[in-house]
């Protein structure tokens, strides 16, 4: 079953199942609740003909008939059945038979025996054994006295006004016919992103051509984005082998180079995109072919649903800004930015973080620190840095952030944590994309392995530099700089 649906379809038919689920559950509450509404109103109508009959009634029953007679012939409602009790359940008078002897003892009726308890009682349909046809029962007990009951036939008439309102149920459906079609063509556009791109991903690695059609048929959104851009740079390193042949030396190495990179960039993509999938996947097939799965399990598996689709977003947002900063750098708004504003922001976002991590964050920054640089880039800079340290440096650790350099060009900064620190050879790779000193450890705190490399290519186009060392107490220090207007 599982290779004849595909990825977007079973994706579809998880979350709409949810959604129709979650639709009929609001649907037959409503009927439900409109239909208890209904006959409440038609007890309440009857019941006030109960209270207007015990009004004219009074405490005197003496010439009982004579003066339910009369009433009922002046205020008369279609069709109704008026019936008076005593409290222990004999017919003392009912105006559509002549004969009370003959009615049977009625005080176990179903609103006979509510009204009893709670003062009012009814009963939607029920036959009556006296006159033989079915009833709605209004029942009225008088502490002491007597029950009035009115009744008015379960005819077809009654039975349609008491049905809901069907064009609800009209505009639910529709509803989620739309809602479906919306899903389907989300659905839908995501999976045909995903298919091509592994279609690619399966070609890059097996050096098979490239169709052109498949570069320009991606949907227009951010993964689209990515696989458009994960093409361009497999087939720029076609043509720059291309362009090599003649230079047989310089041929040789940059063949190796460019196999070296080509292997690195589609296994890294690919993977790195096809773990969350696949989880995705997996999960959704779970709870779709278990239709008896436990509620716990099935939220488990969703929630992990959840998780992943979360790795996939940062993941899919962390290249979609590499891939910004490496084609469309020139594009990046350029204003008079304060960093240390920028820095109070994101030590105000993370401030739960570091105090449940018992990280303390030490501030020594210059009074007034402006460049002219982009802010969301700036915020990617010291974020990424304070992510990574929360997220590999360990529990109970100082971060210190220090401006603690400035000339006319350059402000010069310091990032230390006082945590664990890097082995001396993973210190040249830190800015690697990808690139993780323990990668089960990474993938399981949801690291995308392009944080620093977010890091990097930010300074750099800021006009600076940046590099990484093992601090001799502990820890790790990133120093770079920052151009106060980019040359």
């Amino acid at each position: 079953m599982s290779s004849r649906i595909s990825f977007a379809q079973r994706l579809f038919i998880s979350i709409f199942s949810l959604f129709v689920i979650f639709a009929s559950c609001v649907l037959i509450y409503q009927y439900f609740r409109e239909k208890e509404y209904k006959i409440g109103v038609l007890n309440t109508k009857l019941q006030d003909y109960n209270e207007q009959i015990y009004e004219v009634l009074g405490d005197s029953i003496v010439d009982l008939e004579s003066t339910l007679t009369t009433y009922i012939a002046e205020h008369h409602l279609p069709d109704l059945r008026f019936t008076l009790l005593t409290v222990d359940g004999n017919v003392i008078y009912d105006n559509l038979v002549k004969r009370y002897d003959s009615i049977p003892n009625h005080i176990s009726r179903p609103e006979i025996r509510q009204a009893l308890r709670e003062r009012t009682g009814y009963d939607v349909r029920r036959l009556s054994e006296t006159v033989g046809i079915p009833f709605f029962y209004s029942a009225s007990y008088y502490p002491g006295k007597y029950i009035l009951r009115s009744a008015l036939p379960y005819s077809t008439s009654l039975r349609n006004m008491l049905e809901p309102d069907k064009h609800f149920l009209i505009v639910i459906c529709i509803f989620i016919v739309c809602i479906g079609i919306v899903f389907w063509k989300q659905t839908d556009r995501i999976g045909k992103s995903v298919v091509r791109l592994r279609e690619f991903a399966r070609k890059a690695d097996r050096n098979e051509p490239i169709d052109e059609d498949v570069y320009y048929s991606f949907p227009k959104n951010e993964l689209g984005d990515i696989s458009k851009h994960i093409i361009q740079l497999y087939k720029h390193l076609v043509e720059t082998k291309e362009e090599l042949v003649n230079e047989q030396e310089i041929l040789i190495a940059q063949k190796e180079d460019q196999a070296r990179i080509k292997r690195q960039l589609t296994q890294n993509i690919a993977h790195e995109l096809k773990t969350p999938v696949t989880s995705i996947q997996g999960y959704l097939e779970t709870i779709i072919s278990n239709a008896d799965l436990s509620e716990e399990k099935r939220t488990m598996f969703i929630e992990r649903s959840y998780a992943q689709s979360n790795r996939l977003t940062r993941l899919l947002k962390d290249i979609s800004i590499l891939s910004s900063l490496d084609d469309a750098s020139e594009l990046f708004d350029m204003d008079q930015v304060d960093v240390n504003s920028i820095i109070q922001t994101v030590i105000d976002e993370v401030s739960l973080q570091l105090e449940e991590k018992k990280i303390s964050l030490k501030l020594h920054l210059l009074e007034s620190t402006v460049i002219k640089g982009n802010s969301s880039l700036i915020y990617s800079i010291f974020r990424n840095l304070i992510d990574n340290a929360m997220a590999y440096a360990g529990r109970g650790i100082t971060i210190t952030i220090r401006c603690f350099h400035e000339d006319n060009r350059y402000y010069y900064f310091s990032f230390t944590d006082t945590g664990v620190g890097v082995a001396p050879e993973h210190l040249e790779r830190l800015f690697e994309r990808f690139y993780r000193v323990d990668k089960g450890r990474s993938r399981k705190l949801g690291g995308t392995g392009l944080g620093l490399a977010i890091v990097k290519n930010g300074v750099v186009l800021h006009g600076g530099t940046i590099s990484a060392k093992n601090v001799a107490s502990g820890g790790l220090e990133f120093i770079f700089t920052l151009a106060k207007e980019k040359p």
